[in-house]
This record gives C-alpha cells, structure tokens and sequence, in this order.
C-alpha cells in the first residue's frame, strides 16, 4: 500500500551555522503555519564546512558538522512533537573524491585491491611507467613536472602533500618515501601510486572515473553492486525502522545506471526488512508532456514541471511573442564569432550548440570512452566506419535526444523510449555527414534491441548516464544564459523556447497528474532553481508591460558599452536587475538600500549582484567560462554595473519600471501561491520564501533566512486584516498570510487534497481567470484567481481593484463563474463570508483586495 504523501514539505538548507539544533527551533513556527513534513538537504556526513550537503564522505554517519546523532534525536523529537514528519534527501548516486572520504582513500592507497575498489564507479588504466592502474587525479595547478621542480610536493608521513590535497603512499613505496627526496627520487616513486597527477584542465579529456556532471571532486557510485548498495543504506534503513524519518528524496536519479532497477531493489529491500514503505521522491527533470518512467515504490517527482507550468500559465502569450520578436530583431541571444575554447557559433544560440560544446570540451573523455566500446561491439564492424566517423555518429545522436535520458536496459523498452531514440536518430541523420549513417543504422538497432548481448547492454547503460549531464551542463548551464529573451522560463525543467500556457493545456495536465502522479511535489523555488520564486514573476510580468520595457531597451542596447559587453549579456543584467530590486520602504528584503550611496543601491545588493554577473557570463561560454576565465572582460562587465548602477538618469528610468514589474510580480505571486497549494500534488515551499523571495542561483539562494521576523509576522497575520496588508503589500507579510490561509484549509481537509478529484470550472467573459475545483465525499474546494491585471500605474505603488478589473479581458466587468448547485460556499479567506448558494456568481462579488478568491463547500445529508 502506497504511503500518505505529505500535507505540505518545508526545504530547509543544513549548514555548519544551520544544523539539527537550528532546524529543531523553526518547528513550532513551521508546526503553526501549516506544513506537515521538514524536507531536509542532506544530513549525512559530508566534507568539512559543505554548505549543501552533497558532497558525502561517510554515508554510515550523521554529519558532526549538523550536531550528529544527538543533535539529530532532538530534531526528531521536536518534529514528534509537533507532529511533523521529516524528508531527507539522500544521495545515491556519488560521494566526494576527497582524503576525508575513507572508502576513497583507501582505493588511493591500495588501488584495485581495495575492498572499497568496486564501490566507485573507475575505469582502471595502466599508464606508461606506473607499475598499478592508476586513477587519474586532476588536482595540479600545473604540469606534473612543473609541481614536481617547484617542491609543491612533499611527503608528510604516509602522505603526499599538495597544498591542501592528502594523497596516500602505497605501502610498497613507503619504505622508500624520503621527505626530502629531491626531483629524481620522487619522480620513480610517484609511478608506484595507485593514482595519476595531472593538470585540473586536462580532467575532461582524461579522467577516468565518472562524476557527477563535470565536478571533478565528486565520483559516481556503483550503486547497482549488491555490497555498494548496502553500505550506503545502511543508515538510512535505520533510520527508517526507527520512524525517524518518513520520506526520501533520491537525488539525481538520472545518474544511475538503472533507476527502476535500484528503485525495485529499494522497494524490496525495505520489505525484506519489514519497514515501512516511505514517501518517495526522485529528483527527476521532466520534458514537456515526458512521463515519469515506471520507478517502483516512487510517488513522483521534486516537482520542477509543475513550477514551470505555473509560470507559463502567467506569463501573457502576447507579450512574450512581443519580447521574442524584438530579441530576434536585436540579434539573437548573443553576439556572433567564436565561444570561449574557440567553437565557431552563429548569431543563433541553441540547445544543439550548447550541447555540442559541453560534450566535446566538459565530456570529451567520456565520449571518447563511449567511442571505444562502441567501436569493440561486433555489430559495428559491418559500418566500416573508422572512429572519426564513430565519434560524431554518437556525438550527434547525443545532441539530437531531447529528453535527458532513456530507461532502456537488456530486455526492456518503452513504447515512449522507442519513440524517442527513433525522434532522436532522425534529427542525427539530418545533423551528420553521409559517412556517419551507416553507424547511425546499427546504433538505432542497438538500442532498439534493448541492448542486446551483455557488451552491447554495457554500452547502452553508460551511454544513458552520460546523456543526462550533457543535457543538464548544455541546457540549464548554457543555453539559459544565452536564450534570454525571457529569463522567467529559464527555469530548470523549463525551456527557454515554451509558449505561454492556456486555460486548456493548464486543465489537461492537471487531470492528467490526478490520474498518473497526485502525490509529487510541487516546486516553485528550490535550492536549484535560477531565481527566487518572485524575483521570476517579476522578470514574468515583463509580457504585461513589454511596449515600455522594449522602449527602455531600444534606448540602452542601441551600441555596444564602451567596456565591449555583450548585447545579450547586458540584456541578461537588466532582466535580474528588475528581478532582484527591491529598493521599496518597507520592503522585506530591503537589500537594494542597505548601505546605500547617494541614492544609488547599496554595496550588499551590489555583491550579490557582482557575484551572479560573473557566474552567469561564465556559465554562457563565451566571452568567458569556467575553464579559461577572462578575467578582463569580467571586471569591464562589473564595471558597467557599476556605472548603470551610479547612474541617475539610468535610475531614473528604470526605478518606475521596476515598481510596476515588482507589483505585478506580486500580483502574480499569490495566484502562484494559490495555484501551488490548491492544485493536484503537495506544494513545497523553500525556507524563507513566505516573504518576497528575490534570491538569485545558489549561493545566492542559501544566505541565512530571519526567521525572527517571519514567525514575529505569523503572530500578526493569522487574523488578516486584508486591506492593511495590501496597503503595505511590499514587506510581504500579504503572501505569508494568504499562504497561511491555505495551508490550514488544507490542514482541515486534507483528503480533498490527497484523494480529490480535479474539476475545471469555466470562467464566462474573462480568458485571464482561471477557476477550478477540488472534490471528495461531499467536500468541495473552489479555487479563482486572476492571471492578468489591470494597468499598474502610480509607480507600480497603487493596488489595482480587483473585483474592478475581474473582466478586464472580456467586454465588460460581468464576467462569471458557475458554482455547482446544491452547496452553499464559505469564502476562506474572509473570516466566513456566504457566497450565494449555487448558480452563476460575478467575480466582482467575489474578488476584493486578493487576486485569487477561495470557496469551500460541505453536502449536507
């Protein structure tokens, strides 16, 4: 039997400063506001001052750094108290490649006959002069010889030293080990190790172990070996056993070489101990309309989908074609000639480009492996192909899939996989040469036959978890910051390319989740996501206003800054300079005021915003990049900020604009707040977003939350006072009540939303309302809320009357909704207020301060 999914899940990101204790003492605030389950980053040990977690060294151990197992009890018993559950997010799928991870530093110091040599995923290679197979390690600033001359490495003991890297000796060589050993000694007695040095650049090409993505200090996991599988649960199924914990998010599923098959043995594993089946989440990016592949025991995805949708859903369809076109007017998303790394590119940024780049620079050593074992499988000899042709064969089948992997595995296709590899070797075709197709013709056999022998299968498995992170590193790391006509759908799970969606598509696949995944998460800020939740809907809003906002940028992007910035770039800083202001008195982040100068943004807005400039033009790869940073160019492009922050004719200007888009936002932010909790699955929210949540991309994304200020808000809004929120709308205390309000409707009838159906109600006169309804035993929940706005003028600072411009989008202010008959509605937002029983009601009588409105109904007899 399935397990109850959550009521409501509250991210709280662990640190050192934010542990077990810390988390303990937000319960009773999270307890009052309504959530049901704590979702916790990772709470296993993990590298020494790791501000996320995921970086595992010893997944058998609470992490010291968060309290331990002491500190962890008292959490718990803290959540038992207040009757709240806990989700932890665990992490199956790699651990850090690090001194402090004792199964990898065993496999440093005894190599293959480690009995921790198998748990990593290594392909052993014997190189010329060393007497073991050696894994390569990418740690060197430098050459080995330059190191070696330099005296950069010594010997401490049992240990090689290289700055802050401990490497183990092997036993053998320690006899010989001299800690004053000159060049010459140390040379022959580095060719004794179980491991290679190497400059960090040259990990792409040469790295022999697979990582997470390209982070070199993060080494996947065999998951799938039986003695690996359960040394990593261990603790995890102990804590499970002991009711600690009650839910799991599986961290990048996508990176396993079987997902179902380690879900399956998950499942099994559990029920062979007799446990408790938990709430399980697997972190899972879902194209448009893509299913959830068949994972047993899994009872949906983190929810990255759903946010996209709701975002979509309010972004005006002609005001993004408006964005659009003036983009493609303007040149594309970035300027032409070479990326960074020398890769000629056109004035037309895509997917493919991106994907192109980061397989053949980030994953050159893994698609050379690939290579390999596909030129060794018998089924290739008849292409005569040489590996030239092999190599782009592959790269092009690589770039043209559009999902971000398959499930295929010995003996077992989808209907939906065969699609797609059939989609996907097409779009090669037409992408290669004539020389390549004939590789082409045997690849679509290979994977068509589901593998087939146990080498074709080996090859099939690791081409599937390759593709995965060249997706991810190509589209989320890439083209997002190339594509920015719109940045509000550069949101992972997103695509820069979506259209706006309606009131039918929003219907359709909300039916379609109560059908197929009711109890996945619903996520519209995660410690992953780009952007806060309402810095988004404010960069969002920009449909709404896009005459005026093309009109400022017709004015600033008409040539080049003297500091030879980028056109798309500078488009990129004016997109997040909107989404990140808040320079508004009263304001509940305040940031761009603190320490400000002269009237112009404070130096704590300006760090923040320093901070994301220089990683979003390196994630773009092309002025600059992570590999070959030029730096030069990234001090001009700080200072432009700078200067167009100094500016005030440029303030100015923009400052109007910004307040219009920062009450839109707002506007928007509760009907997404309204849409999250209410519609089919389990809204999750991030910590510290109750308020305006204006964050940029991690680290941005993980500064401390005050909570003092939030519970202190709760205290005051559980009774709101509606009108006087929203004439002080900009400290947000508006959205924490509303988000108050539902979460305790949801806490009163939670098999409404656990087990109700999804019912679309039509809105007649307005096509920028949408209305639906949420039904079980004779209980009934009616959700209304706005998805347009009237005009926001009086410098984005007046409250637009509602229930006034409900049928703004039609011919008049009668539009209307019809409620089902036979009930009598209670408004829950306004202490109780009867709605007419049944029959057609006008928005206007039912829309005041709030764009949404929410009515519930019980049957009576």
């Amino acid at each position: 039997m399935p397990p109850d999914p959550p009521r409501a899940t509250y991210r709280l990101q662990l640190t050192p400063d934010f542990g077990f204790a810390a988390a303990a003492g937000r319960v009773p605030y999270l307890a009052e506001l309504g959530i049901s389950h704590l979702y916790l980053s990772p709470i296993t040990t993990a590298r020494k001052g790791s501000m996320h977690g995921y970086d595992v060294t010893d997944p058998t151990r609470l992490n010291p750094e968060l309290g331990g197992a002491a500190g962890f009890d008292a959490l718990c018993a803290a959540c038992r108290a207040a009757d709240l559950g806990i989700l932890v997010d665990f992490v199956p799928n790699h651990m850090a490649a690090v001194a402090e991870n004792p199964w990898w530093y065993d496999v440093l110091r005894r190599g293959r006959e480690s009995d921790f040599a198998a748990f990593f995923d290594i392909d052993w290679r014997r190189y010329d002069g060393y007497e073991h197979p050696a894994v390569t390690l990418p740690i060197l600033g430098s050459s080995l010889e330059e190191a070696i001359d330099k005296r950069q490495l010594r010997i401490a003991g049992d240990e090689l030293r290289y700055f802050e890297h401990r490497l183990p000796l092997s036993a053998p060589s320690l006899q010989n080990a001299d800690r004053d050993a000159d060049a010459g000694a140390l040379r022959p007695l580095l060719r004794q190790q179980h491991y290679r040095l190497v400059h960090w650049q040259r990990a792409a090409a040469e790295i022999n172990y697979r990582r997470f993505f390209d982070i070199n200090e993060l080494v996947g996991l065999r998951i799938e070996d039986p003695a690996v599988f359960d040394a990593v649960h261990r603790l995890l199924f102990r804590l499970v056993e002991e009711r600690r914990i009650h839910g799991v998010r599986l961290d990048h599923i996508d990176g396993l070489r079987d997902p179902a098959a380690y879900c399956r043995r998950l499942e099994a594993e559990l029920a062979a101990r007799g446990l408790p089946q938990p709430y399980i989440l697997v972190e899972k990016i879902l194209e448009a309309d893509e299913p959830l592949p068949d994972l047993p025991g899994v009872s949906g995805t983190t929810g990255y989908e759903w946010g996209n949708l709701i975002t979509r859903h309010l972004i005006d369809p002609a005001g993004l074609s408006a964005l659009r076109a003036y983009w493609q007017e303007k040149g594309g998303q970035e300027k032409g000639g070479q990326e960074k790394g020398g890769q000629e590119k056109g004035r037309q940024s895509s997917c493919a480009d991106a994907k192109a780049y980061v397989l053949n620079t980030l994953f050159a050593g893994e698609l050379e492996m690939l290579v390999s074992r596909l030129a060794q499988l018998p089924a290739m000899a008849a292409a005569q192909a040489g590996r030239a042709q092999l190599r782009q064969a592959l790269a092009a089948y690589i770039i043209a899939l559009p999902v971000y992997r398959t499930y295929i595995t010995p003996g077992r296709l989808s209907p939906h996989d065969a699609a797609i590899v059939r989609q996907a070797l097409r779009d090669a075709r037409q992408a290669a040469a004539q020389d390549c197709h004939a590789v082409l013709d045997r690849l679509e056999g290979l994977l068509l036959a589901a593998g087939g022998t146990a080498e074709a299968g080996e090859f099939v498995a690791r081409l599937q978890q390759l593709s995965g992170p060249v997706m991810a590193k190509a589209l989320e790391d890439t083209h997002f910051y190339r594509a920015v006509a719109l940045l509000a759908l550069n949101e992972v799970g997103g695509s820069p390319d979506s259209a706006a969606a309606d009131t039918d598509e929003w219907h359709r696949r909300l039916r379609q989740r109560q059908a197929a995944q009711p109890a996945g998460l619903t996520a519209t800020a995660t410690h992953d996501t780009k952007r806060g939740e309402d810095a988004r809907l404010r960069i969002a809003s920009l449909t709404e206003i896009s005459a005026d906002w093309i009109a400022l940028m017709k004015a600033w992007l008409r040539r080049p800054p003297a500091a030879g910035l980028d056109a798309g770039h500078e488009y990129l800083l004016y997109q997040t300079l909107l989404g990140a202001w808040d320079d508004a008195e009263g304001g509940s982040c305040g940031d761009a005021r603190k320490n400000a100068r002269d009237g112009a943004p404070g130096e704590d807005f300006r760090r923040r915003l320093k901070q994301y400039a220089v990683k979003a033009l390196r994630e773009s790869k092309t002025a600059t990049n992570w590999l070959q940073p030029d730096e030069a160019y990234e001090q001009a492009a700080l200072a432009f900020l700078d200067a167009r922050l100094d500016d005030a004719d440029f303030r100015a200007a923009f400052r109007p604009l910004a307040a219009r888009a920062a009450l839109l936002g707002a506007l928007s932010g509760l009907s997404q707040l309204a849409f999250k909790t209410l519609m089919p699955g389990v809204p999750d929210f991030y910590q510290g977003s109750e308020f305006w949540d204006l964050a940029l991309v991690d680290p941005d994304n993980r500064r401390p939350v005050d909570w003092a200020a939030r519970a202190l808000a709760l205290d005051a809004v559980r009774a709101p006072d509606w009108p006087a929120l929203q004439r002080r709308w900009q400290d947000g205390r508006i959205k924490l009540a509303l988000q108050y309000r539902l979460l305790q409707l949801r806490k009163r009838l939670p098999l409404v939303f656990e087990r109700g159906a999804y019912i679309p109600l039509p809105v007649a006169g307005d096509p920028h309302v949408t209305a639906f309804a949420r039904a079980h035993d004779g209980d009934m929940i009616v959700c209304l809320a706005l998805r347009r706005f009237a005009p926001v003028s009086d410098g984005g600072r007046r409250w637009p009357d509602h229930a006034a411009s409900a049928g703004s989008g039609g011919s008049s202010g009668s539009s209307s909704i019809r409620l089902p008959d036979g009930l009598r509605f209670c408004d829950n937002l306004t202490e109780g207020r009867l709605t007419p029983s049944a029959g057609t009601v006008r928005l206007a009588d039912l829309l005041g301060t709030l764009p949404v409105a929410v009515l519930s109904a019980r049957r009576q007899g």
